[in-house]
């Protein structure tokens, strides 16, 4: 059995730097309950925030190789971000800077945690962290922003109140806050209230704006476009005679997927299309699309 206590004195007293390997045999399980070890010894979130740091800006201990360097700093960075969740509680506020520093690493597996992190704020704190979160979508760091988008969507909170927000960057041009916009973080919001996503791609739809319609189009691209097959073949209609190729093509590829779902309700609309000067040149991508597959 794992003594975590023995660990956990290792990277308190200890060099956190020094402790890292003892990291690389352990399961997530192990790795998340130290952390809440951690955590625990902490005592509170401030606190929690100066060992997140200490770990995070370990100085590094002997000569060692830059793999080797390069796998202690992410094993730290997951560590810090399993003890960020593990602190969150009615003070959060304390972690603000603990998450801006973890939103921003080039792990995978710590953005992924840093999602997680979001999401466990939203889903107890809402109301009382919507003024942060607006922040967060809008920094400059696009990961920061990335790691709100998806942490929002696949949280508790009230899909209208995430979508409402989601307002502030649906017409954003970074490519990190539209690959988790339009492909992820709407569809996981319709996955738990289709009728408001909706309603909500209609509006959107209704702006005449370049990214939200190719937002909207890859979010319909996905499960979600089978939630309502003839609203989002209403959608995908708009969406099929916009001029900018991102958006038509956007939309081709989004018929593509829910012609295979709903062949008897697609196809016979493609095929009037293709006569259609506004609506032919999409209609021709997607069953060419089709007939490929």
């Amino acid at each position: 059995m794992t003594d975590f206590s023995a660990m956990a004195k290792e990277f308190i007293d200890g060099s956190p730097w020094d402790a890292a390997p003892g990291l690389f045999a352990v399961s997530q399980g192990d790795v998340e309950a130290l952390a809440s070890e951690l955590a625990g010894r902490a005592g509170d979130a401030y606190e929690a925030a100066s060992l997140i740091d200490r770990l995070l800006d370990a100085p590094v201990a002997g000569s060692g190789d830059y793999a080797e360097s390069l796998r202690r700093r992410e094993a730290l960075a997951v560590l810090a971000t399993h003890v960020a969740i593990a602190s969150v509680d009615e003070d959060w506020e304390d972690l603000i800077g603990a998450f801006r520093r973890l939103a921003c690493q080039v792990s995978y597996r710590v953005s992924e945690l840093a999602v997680e992190f979001v999401s466990r704020i939203a889903s107890r704190f809402f109301k009382e962290s919507r003024s942060f979160w607006l922040d967060c979508l809008l920094e400059e760091d696009s990961a920061i922003a990335a790691a709100t988008i998806r942490g929002l969507s696949v949280s508790d909170a009230p899909v209208f109140d995430v979508l409402d927000l989601l307002n502030n960057v649906i017409a954003d041009i970074r490519k990190d806050v539209r690959q988790n916009l339009g492909p992820r973080a709407i569809p996981a919001l319709g996955r738990r209230d289709p009728q408001t996503v909706y309603l909500k791609l209609s509006e959107w739809t209704g702006s005449q704006r370049e990214i939200p319609r190719w937002n909207v189009a890859r979010a319909l691209g996905t499960p979600l476009g089978a939630a309502y097959p003839d609203t989002a073949l209403e959608i995908l209609e708009t969406l099929a005679a916009d001029e900018r190729p991102s958006v038509h093509r956007a939309a081709a590829d989004a018929l593509v997927i829910l012609a295979q779902r709903r062949p008897a309700l697609v196809l016979p609309v493609l095929g009037r299309w293709r006569n259609d000067p506004a609506r032919g040149g999409t209609a021709n991508l997607a069953l060419t699309a089709l007939a490929r597959r």
